[in-house]
Protein backbone atom coordinates (compact mmCIF):
# COMPACT_ATOMS: atom_id res chain seq x y z
CA UNK A 1 0.00 0.00 0.00
CA UNK A 2 1.19 3.44 -0.64
CA UNK A 3 2.13 6.26 1.76
CA UNK A 4 -1.13 7.96 0.68
CA UNK A 5 -3.30 5.22 1.49
CA UNK A 6 -1.89 3.99 4.88
CA UNK A 7 -2.06 7.44 5.83
CA UNK A 8 -5.41 7.76 4.44
CA UNK A 9 -6.73 4.70 6.57
CA UNK A 10 -4.69 5.82 9.73
CA UNK A 11 -6.68 9.84 9.71
CA UNK A 12 -9.74 7.12 8.69
CA UNK A 13 -9.43 4.68 11.44
CA UNK A 14 -11.47 6.47 14.02
CA UNK A 15 -14.27 7.37 11.94
CA UNK A 16 -17.54 5.77 11.92
CA UNK A 17 -18.75 4.22 8.83
CA UNK A 18 -22.43 4.99 9.99
CA UNK A 19 -24.80 6.01 7.09
CA UNK A 20 -24.79 9.33 7.92
CA UNK A 21 -21.41 9.75 7.40
CA UNK A 22 -20.58 7.37 4.48
CA UNK A 23 -21.56 10.26 1.92
CA UNK A 24 -19.10 12.43 2.94
CA UNK A 25 -16.36 9.51 3.15
CA UNK A 26 -13.50 9.54 0.37
CA UNK A 27 -13.35 6.84 -2.40
CA UNK A 28 -10.60 4.77 -0.06
CA UNK A 29 -12.32 4.81 2.71
CA UNK A 30 -15.81 4.28 1.26
CA UNK A 31 -14.18 0.80 0.52
CA UNK A 32 -12.48 0.26 3.90
CA UNK A 33 -16.31 0.65 5.35
CA UNK A 34 -17.67 -1.31 2.91
CA UNK A 35 -15.58 -4.25 3.34
CA UNK A 36 -16.17 -3.41 7.25
CA UNK A 37 -19.97 -3.83 6.44
CA UNK A 38 -19.29 -7.29 4.57
CA UNK A 39 -17.39 -8.75 7.64
CA UNK A 40 -20.37 -7.69 10.16
CA UNK A 41 -22.69 -9.18 7.86
CA UNK A 42 -21.33 -12.39 7.39
CA UNK A 43 -20.39 -12.66 10.98
CA UNK A 44 -24.11 -11.52 12.01
CA UNK A 45 -25.36 -14.58 9.33
CA UNK A 46 -23.27 -17.03 11.01
CA UNK A 47 -24.34 -16.13 14.63
CA UNK A 48 -28.18 -16.58 12.78
CA UNK A 49 -27.06 -19.77 11.15
CA UNK A 50 -25.76 -21.05 14.46
CA UNK A 51 -28.80 -20.31 16.56
CA UNK A 52 -31.10 -21.86 14.04
CA UNK A 53 -28.73 -25.29 13.88
CA UNK A 54 -29.18 -25.30 17.82
CA UNK A 55 -32.60 -24.81 17.21
CA UNK A 56 -32.81 -27.54 15.14
CA UNK A 57 -31.02 -29.79 17.62
CA UNK A 58 -33.39 -29.08 20.51
CA UNK A 59 -36.38 -29.77 18.01
CA UNK A 60 -34.90 -33.18 17.35
CA UNK A 61 -33.94 -33.57 21.19
CA UNK A 62 -37.64 -33.97 21.88
CA UNK A 63 -38.79 -37.35 22.75
CA UNK A 64 -41.75 -38.53 20.33
CA UNK A 65 -42.63 -41.38 22.48
CA UNK A 66 -43.96 -40.38 25.40
CA UNK A 67 -46.25 -38.44 22.69
CA UNK A 68 -47.64 -41.59 20.76
CA UNK A 69 -48.28 -43.66 24.03
CA UNK A 70 -50.39 -40.66 25.21
CA UNK A 71 -52.28 -40.54 22.11
CA UNK A 72 -52.67 -44.46 22.30
CA UNK A 73 -53.75 -44.42 25.99
CA UNK A 74 -56.49 -41.86 24.95
CA UNK A 75 -57.81 -44.65 21.65
CA UNK A 76 -57.86 -47.09 24.28
CA UNK A 77 -59.70 -45.75 26.77
CA UNK A 78 -62.08 -44.69 24.21
CA UNK A 79 -62.28 -47.83 22.46
CA UNK A 80 -62.80 -49.30 26.11
CA UNK A 81 -65.77 -46.54 27.22
CA UNK A 82 -67.74 -47.51 23.57
CA UNK A 83 -67.65 -50.82 24.60
CA UNK A 84 -68.95 -50.89 27.88
CA UNK A 85 -71.58 -48.47 26.27
CA UNK A 86 -72.71 -51.28 24.07
CA UNK A 87 -73.06 -53.70 26.67
CA UNK A 88 -75.05 -51.80 28.84
CA UNK A 89 -77.35 -50.45 26.45
CA UNK A 90 -77.63 -54.24 24.79
CA UNK A 91 -78.10 -55.27 28.45
CA UNK A 92 -81.19 -52.58 29.22
CA UNK A 93 -82.48 -53.71 25.50
CA UNK A 94 -82.50 -57.46 26.62
CA UNK A 95 -84.11 -56.86 30.13
CA UNK A 96 -86.81 -54.79 28.86
CA UNK A 97 -87.63 -57.93 26.37
CA UNK A 98 -87.99 -60.54 28.38
CA UNK A 99 -89.71 -58.00 31.46
CA UNK A 100 -92.04 -57.48 28.90
CA UNK A 101 -92.46 -60.97 27.48
CA UNK A 102 -93.13 -62.04 31.37
CA UNK A 103 -96.04 -59.04 31.93
CA UNK A 104 -97.37 -60.09 28.78
CA UNK A 105 -97.06 -63.92 28.20
CA UNK A 106 -99.67 -66.29 29.51
CA UNK A 107 -99.50 -70.10 29.00
CA UNK A 108 -103.12 -70.52 28.68
CA UNK A 109 -105.65 -69.65 25.58
CA UNK A 110 -109.46 -69.79 25.09
CA UNK A 111 -110.49 -67.60 28.15
CA UNK A 112 -114.35 -67.49 27.30
CA UNK A 113 -115.72 -67.08 30.59
CA UNK A 114 -118.75 -68.73 29.38
CA UNK A 115 -120.23 -71.57 31.69
CA UNK A 116 -118.29 -74.78 31.48
CA UNK A 117 -120.72 -77.38 29.30
CA UNK A 118 -122.05 -79.41 32.12
CA UNK A 119 -121.71 -83.48 32.31
CA UNK A 120 -122.69 -86.57 34.04
CA UNK A 121 -120.83 -89.68 33.32
CA UNK A 122 -119.86 -93.28 34.34
CA UNK A 123 -116.54 -93.84 37.33
CA UNK A 124 -114.27 -95.34 34.91
CA UNK A 125 -112.92 -96.97 38.45
CA UNK A 126 -116.54 -97.53 39.94
CA UNK A 127 -119.41 -98.17 36.32
CA UNK A 128 -122.18 -98.14 39.28
CA UNK A 129 -120.92 -94.44 40.12
CA UNK A 130 -121.90 -91.30 38.61
CA UNK A 131 -119.61 -88.32 38.23
CA UNK A 132 -121.42 -84.56 37.94
CA UNK A 133 -119.71 -81.37 36.80
CA UNK A 134 -121.92 -79.63 39.23
CA UNK A 135 -120.15 -81.57 41.76
CA UNK A 136 -116.76 -79.55 41.49
CA UNK A 137 -118.51 -76.14 41.82
CA UNK A 138 -117.22 -74.17 44.53
CA UNK A 139 -113.27 -75.11 43.93
CA UNK A 140 -110.95 -74.27 41.23
CA UNK A 141 -111.24 -77.25 38.81
CA UNK A 142 -108.58 -78.74 36.53
CA UNK A 143 -110.69 -81.07 33.92
CA UNK A 144 -107.92 -83.35 31.85
CA UNK A 145 -109.36 -84.90 28.78
CA UNK A 146 -107.21 -88.39 28.03
CA UNK A 147 -107.18 -91.56 26.88
CA UNK A 148 -105.18 -94.63 26.85
CA UNK A 149 -103.63 -94.70 22.97
CA UNK A 150 -102.51 -91.14 23.87
CA UNK A 151 -99.07 -91.29 24.07
CA UNK A 152 -97.90 -87.98 25.25
CA UNK A 153 -100.83 -88.98 28.17
CA UNK A 154 -98.45 -91.57 30.34
CA UNK A 155 -96.41 -88.95 31.58
CA UNK A 156 -99.10 -86.10 31.75
CA UNK A 157 -101.42 -87.71 34.00
CA UNK A 158 -98.88 -89.15 36.82
CA UNK A 159 -97.52 -84.95 36.72
CA UNK A 160 -101.22 -83.81 37.67
CA UNK A 161 -101.40 -86.62 40.00
CA UNK A 162 -98.55 -85.05 41.64
CA UNK A 163 -100.18 -81.77 41.65
CA UNK A 164 -103.47 -83.14 42.84
CA UNK A 165 -101.46 -84.81 46.22
CA UNK A 166 -99.73 -81.48 46.52
CA UNK A 167 -102.54 -78.81 46.55
CA UNK A 168 -104.66 -81.56 49.22
CA UNK A 169 -107.74 -80.14 47.61
CA UNK A 170 -107.14 -76.77 47.51
CA UNK A 171 -107.43 -77.06 43.82
CA UNK A 172 -109.70 -80.20 42.18
CA UNK A 173 -108.74 -82.44 39.59
CA UNK A 174 -111.50 -84.63 37.24
CA UNK A 175 -110.14 -86.58 33.99
CA UNK A 176 -112.19 -87.84 31.17
CA UNK A 177 -111.11 -91.26 29.41
CA UNK A 178 -111.95 -90.03 25.99
CA UNK A 179 -112.70 -92.41 22.93
CA UNK A 180 -111.39 -94.94 25.03
CA UNK A 181 -112.87 -98.62 25.87
CA UNK A 182 -113.89 -98.32 29.58
CA UNK A 183 -111.18 -101.93 29.55
CA UNK A 184 -108.38 -100.21 28.10
CA UNK A 185 -108.59 -97.06 30.30
CA UNK A 186 -109.40 -98.78 33.45
CA UNK A 187 -105.69 -100.52 32.60
CA UNK A 188 -104.24 -97.34 32.07
CA UNK A 189 -105.88 -96.09 34.77
CA UNK A 190 -104.25 -97.98 37.32
CA UNK A 191 -100.52 -98.43 35.62
CA UNK A 192 -100.18 -94.50 35.78
CA UNK A 193 -101.70 -95.24 40.03
CA UNK A 194 -104.09 -91.92 39.81
CA UNK A 195 -106.04 -91.27 42.41
CA UNK A 196 -108.53 -88.14 41.60
CA UNK A 197 -111.62 -88.94 40.45
CA UNK A 198 -112.22 -89.74 36.68
CA UNK A 199 -115.13 -90.19 34.30
CA UNK A 200 -115.45 -92.59 31.28
CA UNK A 201 -116.68 -91.29 27.72
CA UNK A 202 -116.39 -93.76 24.98
CA UNK A 203 -117.90 -92.06 22.50
CA UNK A 204 -115.79 -88.46 23.04
CA UNK A 205 -119.25 -86.48 23.48
CA UNK A 206 -118.21 -84.50 26.24
CA UNK A 207 -114.78 -83.78 24.26
CA UNK A 208 -117.06 -82.49 21.30
CA UNK A 209 -119.06 -80.50 23.58
CA UNK A 210 -115.56 -78.89 24.96
CA UNK A 211 -114.75 -77.95 21.16
CA UNK A 212 -111.76 -80.23 21.79
CA UNK A 213 -109.43 -81.24 18.38
CA UNK A 214 -107.03 -83.86 20.12
CA UNK A 215 -105.58 -85.25 23.48
CA UNK A 216 -104.18 -84.39 25.83
CA UNK A 217 -106.46 -80.83 26.43
CA UNK A 218 -106.69 -79.85 30.47
CA UNK A 219 -109.98 -76.90 30.31
CA UNK A 220 -108.84 -74.55 33.90
CA UNK A 221 -112.58 -74.05 35.18
CA UNK A 222 -113.47 -71.12 37.83
CA UNK A 223 -115.03 -72.26 41.16
CA UNK A 224 -118.22 -70.37 39.68
CA UNK A 225 -118.08 -72.41 36.46
CA UNK A 226 -116.75 -70.57 34.07
CA UNK A 227 -114.06 -71.60 31.58
CA UNK A 228 -110.88 -69.43 32.08
CA UNK A 229 -108.32 -70.60 30.32
CA UNK A 230 -107.27 -74.06 28.49
CA UNK A 231 -103.81 -76.10 27.75
CA UNK A 232 -103.46 -77.43 24.14
CA UNK A 233 -101.37 -80.54 24.57
CA UNK A 234 -98.93 -82.16 26.75
CA UNK A 235 -98.56 -80.08 30.29
CA UNK A 236 -95.17 -80.09 31.70
CA UNK A 237 -94.05 -79.62 35.26
CA UNK A 238 -93.31 -75.83 34.40
CA UNK A 239 -95.74 -75.20 31.83
CA UNK A 240 -98.49 -76.75 34.58
CA UNK A 241 -97.20 -74.66 37.57
CA UNK A 242 -97.60 -71.19 35.21
CA UNK A 243 -101.08 -72.49 33.87
CA UNK A 244 -102.03 -72.91 38.46
CA UNK A 245 -100.61 -69.56 39.15
CA UNK A 246 -102.15 -68.01 36.40
CA UNK A 247 -105.70 -69.23 37.48
CA UNK A 248 -105.04 -69.19 40.79
CA UNK A 249 -104.19 -65.00 40.67
CA UNK A 250 -107.44 -64.28 38.74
Amino acid sequence: MSSFFRSRAASTAGQSCDATSTPNLELPQLHLCSARRVLAMSSFDHSIHDDELEADDAVAEVPLRPMWRKRSSKRRFAALGAVVLTVFVVAAIVQGIVSSQSKTSNVLVGRTEKLAPSFTLANLANPSNQVSLSAFRGKLLVLNFWASWCVPCRTEMPLLERAYRTEKGKIQFLGVDTNDTPSAGLAFYRHVHVTYPTASDPKGTIAALYGLFGLPTTVFISPSGRIIGRFIGQLHANTLLAALKEVVHE
